[in-house]
């Protein structure tokens, strides 16, 4: 008897949890911001987080039992505001002629229909990935981005907690690279340092990166009184890579006392992105933040099915179905993750002048 597409989809090897699983190991999208770890996943049972401000500083508020007390109010100076978790989710079918009788990748066999799942879902993931480095990248604007012709819409987070909104409260640091004798190291460079530690207090942090734009990273590392220590690091950063696989070469980067600016450019499609053509980062600006301070959280919610109703949830989700008929398989990937900067205030935006 020939097989079915319901026989080939077997409900042990494709169910809910074993796709979830299995694009969970998948290796993520090479995308800067999830490389570099900054986000710190929260797992959350709701769609919905209550996030108190006080002081600069993002905390969630604790759920607390129906009928039984509630959190002490606090004075005016705090303030609760609610966030949505959006929703991203990628669908995609499998026609039972996808599955039977189709060779096998780079062989004569025929390919199972693990493989077919499989490739599909690799590709499923990397584009949320690549989405989920988007809106992280809006996190460390001090905003919450989302994609062209979403149901969300985007947010100044500074305008969210009552800090005015950006333009006001955001920390600036001009590098004036256009002139000659501009001290970067010994003034430019402290300025960023003084600020980020007024904001923090006395919350210890293990150094402080900056994301750049090609534009602002090759006129710092052009400066007349930087570019000799640049030569110097990379012939170091070079002799030190020897062993690195041909392609892993990473990303420019320069040190300077406890600041690391590194060159950063990202790029989906054609969406219109943070700049023009879809970059992620305005090319003459960069954004300078603590490290080991806990300021970037991704809060994750379970996944809009009945399986995952009350449960913590996880950054990815897949799932399959027969469609209606027989003739066809639907997979779904789904992604719900909140980004956010829980000290905005911290996020010191460069640039220069001339």
């Amino acid at each position: 008897m020939p097989e079915t597409l319901t026989d080939v989809f077997g409900p042990d090897a494709f169910s809910t949890y074993n796709l979830s699983a299995a694009i969970q190991k998948m290796p993520h999208a090479p995308t800067t911001i999830g490389s570099l770890g900054l986000f710190r996943e929260i797992p959350v049972s709701s769609t919905l987080v209550a996030v108190e401000e006080s002081q600069g500083v993002l905390t969630l508020v604790p759920t607390t039992a129906r009928g039984g007390p509630g959190i002490p109010s606090h004075d005016s100076k705090r303030v609760v505001t609610p966030f949505k978790i959006p929703h991203i989710q990628l669908d995609d079918t499998i026609m039972a002629d996808d599955v039977l009788n189709v060779r096998q990748f780079g062989g004569n066999g025929v390919a199972p229909a693990g493989e077919i799942v499989g490739r599909k879902l690799a590709l499923m993931r990397r584009s949320v990935d690549t989405t989920i480095e988007y809106m992280r990248h809006g996190a460390i604007q001090g905003k919450l981005l989302y994609p062209d012709n979403s149901v969300d819409s985007d947010l100044d987070i500074y305008t969210a907690f009552g800090l005015t909104n950006k333009a006001t409260d955001e920390i600036v640091v001009d590098f004036l690279t256009g002139t000659a004798t501009t001290d970067i190291a010994g003034s430019v460079v402290p300025q960023i340092v003084d600020a980020i530690e007024l904001v923090l207090g006395g919350t210890p942090y293990t150094g402080i990166l900056a994301l750049c734009g090609r534009t602002f990273f090759r006129k710092l590392i052009a400066h007349a009184m930087i570019k000799n220590l640049y030569l110097q690091q990379t012939q170091q950063w070079n002799m030190a890579a020897v062993g690195r696989a041909p392609g892993d070469a990473g990303r420019m980067a320069l040190t300077i006392g406890p600041v690391t600016f590194m060159e950063y450019y990202g790029k989906v499609g054609a969406s219109s992105g943070q700049a023009n053509d879809g970059t992620f980062q305005m090319a003459a600006e960069g954004k300078a933040f603590p490290l080991g301070a806990d300021i970037f959280h991704s809060y994750v919610a379970p996944a809009d099915t009945m399986e995952a109703a009350g449960t913590l949830g996880q950054l990815v989700y897949a799932r399959q179905w027969i469609k209606e008929g027989g003739k066809a398989m639907q997979i779904e990937v789904q992604s719900n993750v909140l980004n956010l900067c829980v000290r905005p205030k911290a996020l010191i935006h460069l640039h220069t002048s001339n």
